[in-house]
């Protein structure tokens, strides 16, 4: 067997061993002991709501939320837990489920709906022609656990998109380009949080949103909303689709981490209190480990990423609050002739090749509820792209004489092309939504 098969067979049974380690570890976790559930309860108008019962399903435990909107309980059985919301003036509606994890604390935000989203009513009018000032008629609401569980999407929200209908996969399934209703790839409008990311994936390409995996970690997404069609005016800037990530507050109640390993790399979480549970912060940092077993997986060289993210929430007071969100990926990657590689089998082996990207995106938002009046929004955001790729060729100067390390030989061939691109952006706005009175 040829020492580059040798190395790619050694990484594939680590890999399956340490999944078969996590998997069993996971699985006692979720199956034993206890944890809590900590939370804030949102009135349809964005204020906190005191007085609000949750109650969980399969214990018939509850708590009330406090006057800023917070609950506690804890000592609840691992597993799924489904939540039913009782509130004045509201009939109890049971909620989504919540993965409950031995020793962790588990964050959930509890919206409820307007009142008049709830009442039922009988309209009968004429026909008309014209139709909705708003009209949604292709939204998707996708849960953290569907993008975690689903079979294929190596828990990337892009990938998973693409079995929704309506859209279709790019090229090849090495990438995550999103093609909405025949629409090019670049069409795609990624907001998190308020903010406006151009590229929320790894090794991006120019004049495309798509890429290799994406870089936002799943264990941060609160909920996912995408549009393919029939969105608001405020998205008016891509005419293919819009994707809303939201990502979950960290723990307010004390400091907590885990660690993780999947198909982007092993890494990380960590979560806290801030400001004597003001706020909270949490932020996530994974790295792939390919290179570490390999240096080439069969296309002559390994991919390497970098995934940094990060969240921060405080209130002000009852009406303000004030939230930043970061991004951040880093990707090289090294092509060409390796120690194991054989000129005469690919022109590859007689080139080096070396990519390097960077992109990151970071944003401020400030919230502000004008009690019966409305919400007022505002945030100002910054991303930045750099790629930078330089070719050289190992046969410009001849052949090199076979005592020549590779090093070396890399080292002294000179650059036939080099690209450094950057690209940045600054996006200050400000939303106002307003509530009509009856």
């Amino acid at each position: 067997m040829p020492l580059a098969s040798r190395r790619l067979h050694t990484a594939l049974c680590a890999l399956l061993a340490g999944a078969v380690t996590l998997g069993g570890a996971a699985r006692a976790q979720d199956t034993t002991g206890v944890g809590s559930v900590a939370g804030r309860v949102f009135a349809g108008d964005g204020k906190p709501a005191a007085g609000v019962t949750i109650c969980f399903v399969e214990t018939d435990r509850c708590a009330t939320s406090a006057a800023d909107g917070t609950f506690r309980l804890a000592n609840i059985r691992a597993g799924q837990q489904h939540i039913e919301v009782r509130a004045q003036g509201l009939p109890p509606y049971v909620s989504g489920h919540v993965d409950v994890r031995a020793g962790f604390d588990a964050t959930v935000e509890v919206f409820l709906p307007q009142i008049d989203a709830v009442v039922e009513s009988v309209n009968v009018t004429a026909p008309a022609f014209a139709p909705p000032e708003e009209v949604k008629t292709s939204g998707f609401l996708l849960s953290t656990r569907s993008i975690d569980k689903a079979a294929g999407g190596l828990q990337d929200v892009s990938r998973f998109t693409q079995s929704l209908p309506g859209v279709v996969i790019g090229s090849n399934d090495f990438r995550n380009d999103l093609i909405v209703r025949g629409g090019s790839p670049l069409e795609n409008l990624f907001v998190v949080d308020n903010i406006e990311i151009p590229n929320i994936n790894a090794f991006a390409t120019s004049a495309s949103a798509g890429g290799s995996v994406g870089l936002i970690d799943v264990s941060l997404i609160r909920d996912t909303t995408f549009l393919t069609g029939g969105y608001p005016a405020p998205f008016g800037n891509r005419v293919s689709s819009v994707m809303q990530i939201a990502l979950r507050e960290g723990s307010r109640e004390r400091f907590g981490g885990q660690v993780s390993a999947g198909f982007l790399g092993a890494g990380g979480v960590a979560e806290g209190p801030l400001g004597g549970g003001k706020g909270s912060w949490i932020v996530s940092a994974r790295r792939s480990f390919l290179d570490y077993f390999t240096d080439d997986i069969g296309i002559g060289g390994v991919p390497v990423i970098y995934a940094l993210n990060g969240k921060v929430v405080y209130d002000l007071s009852p009406h303000d609050r004030v939230w930043a969100v970061n991004v951040t990926g880093v990707d090289t990657l090294r092509l060409g002739a390796t120690a194991s590689s054989d000129p005469a089998d690919s022109e590859l082996a007689n080139l080096d090749i070396e990519y390097d990207g960077w992109r990151s995106a970071s944003g401020l938002n400030w919230q502000r509820v004008f009690r019966e009046r409305g919400v007022g929004l505002f945030g100002i955001t910054h991303s930045s792209a750099r790629v930078d790729t330089a070719y050289k060729d190992l046969l410009r100067a001849g052949v090199p004489p076979d005592s020549l390390p590779l090093d070396e030989l890399i080292a002294r061939s000179p650059v036939i092309f080099s690209e450094d691109s950057t690209e940045q952006e600054t996006t200050i706005k400000y939303d106002y939504t307003g509530f009509g009175r009856r």
